[in-house]
């Protein structure tokens, strides 16, 4: 007699319900009479084994998909749904319909099902995200970098309604601070260089913004704290903060952290009325710049000198040259080309915005940067505008003038160089099939 003959069927049924799996077309049939009302519940321990889930899930998939073929993936209020009686599945999974997904292997590249857009861009698919997603860095600096191209914005264009509109409200709760987020991803921004944002984004009131700003900024301009004066902080998106401490540089800096000599900053009366003071600090300011100041640079750095001479007397006084261009210079072409390709050489780089008005802002009323740049023979690449990439026609037109320019179906390679931003919606053998290039 065996150990088997000795167990009565109660009992059979008790170990099969709680030791043993059950096949696929079990499984199925179970979850189907639960929802027909032919049994209370599944057996004990049903949900607890993967086989289980894997079976019952990709059934309720198979099924969802054909009756909301507009959506890829069920969200939290399908799978509590009491009419789908898969809660229990949800459970297991901690109510969250990512790890759903990711425990029946969509994010695992060796799986048939593997869904790439699930996996590096999960918040495009899903509603709610696993508690703790967002305190990865890895995965705010991939969501951050992933707007960027989605919206094709520049890092300093992008503003706290892209990440509202696009399903990333939760990134907030780690790093409040949006410049703070960029950098984290990689990209060296500073806050004044962020001219979208609102005053109340950057968020003023708060102390420690203020120091990292007028750090940022005494590291741009090459300053120490104690030579910041008011048009330093106007002319780079700092005049917000400046305005809520009446226009004082010296209750701004000293509210904010920044332990100076701030006596330093205010010149006895009639200081500079002395022609040897006036000498003495444009001389000592050509020095500092490497060249002969500007209208600007006294504006800046000294603007309390403009008060007892112009910019022409204050350099004849020190025995200096203005560097200056004569009235129509910019509107010459020649002249814009020249200026350009200098400054493209100076830097060793495309010039930013901030460059070119550093520079050359005259040459800005005859153009855009990117006009510029192409008159003066560069490349410029044009974003596209925003939700391109969304419109499959315009999908298949760049797939399809790709392959003209090489002469062949484009590889990956290809297409990541030319293309990458098609490649946030499509992967690459969708593009291939979309275009009709397979």
């Amino acid at each position: 007699m065996t150990l088997e003959d000795c167990i009565s069927k109660k009992e059979k049924k008790i170990l099969k319900q709680i030791g043993e799996d059950y096949s696929r077309e079990e499984c199925i049939q179970i979850w189907n009479e639960v929802r027909g009302g032919l049994r209370n519940r599944v057996p004990l321990g049903f949900w607890q084994k993967y086989n289980h889930r894997k079976y019952v899930f990709f059934e309720f998939l198979k099924e969802y998909q054909q009756d909301n073929p507009a959506r890829k993936y069920p969200d939290s209020n399908d799978y509590r749904d009491k009419e789908n009686k898969i809660s229990g599945l949800f459970a297991v999974y901690g109510d969250s319909p990512y790890e759903v997904l990711k425990g029946m292997g969509f994010t695992n590249p060796n799986e048939p099902h593997y869904d790439e857009t699930l996996d590096k861009t999960p918040w495009r698919v899903i509603d709610r995200l696993p508690d703790g997603y967002w305190d990865e860095k890895d995965n705010r600096a991939r969501a951050i970098n992933w707007l960027l191209e989605y919206t094709c914005k520049a890092p300093e264009e992008l503003i706290y309604d892209d990440i509202r509109e696009n399903g990333l409200n939760g990134i907030c709760h780690h790093k409040s601070r949006l410049y703070e987020l960029l950098r984290e991803a990689g990209h060296d921004i500073k806050l004044h260089d962020m001219h979208n944002m609102t005053n109340s984004e950057k968020g003023w009131s708060n102390k420690r913004t203020r120091f990292m700003a007028i750090t940022d900024l005494c590291s741009k301009l090459n300053k120490l704290p104690e030579e910041i004066v008011s048009e330093d902080l106007k002319n780079n998106g700092l005049g917000g903060v400046l305005a809520m401490y009446d226009g004082s540089p010296t209750k701004l800096l000293k509210d904010s952290g920044f332990n100076v000599d701030l006596s330093s900053r205010i010149k006895p009366v009639g200081y500079w009325r002395i022609k040897e003071n006036r000498v003495k600090e444009v001389k000592a300011l050509a020095e500092k710049l490497g060249r002969t100041p500007n209208c600007e640079d006294f504006k800046t750095h000294i603007p309390s000198a403009l008060t007892v001479k112009g910019t022409y007397g204050l350099l004849e006084e020190a025995d200096m040259k203005l560097d200056y261009r004569p009235m129509g210079y910019w509107k010459n072409p020649e002249n814009r080309i020249k200026e350009t390709r200098a400054l493209v050489e100076k830097l060793g780089r495309m010039p930013k915005y901030v460059e070119f008005m550093q520079h050359m802002p005259g040459a800005i009323k005859y153009g855009t940067i990117p006009a510029l740049l192409e008159e003066a023979g560069f490349e410029v690449k044009h974003r596209k505008p925003r939700g391109y990439w969304i419109k499959p026609e315009n999908r298949i037109k760049e797939m399809r003038a790709l392959a003209d320019r090489l002469g062949e179906v484009p590889s990956l390679e290809f297409v990541m160089r030319d293309l990458r931003s098609a490649l946030t919606h499509k992967t690459y053998k969708e593009l291939l099939k979309e275009a009709e290039l397979e």
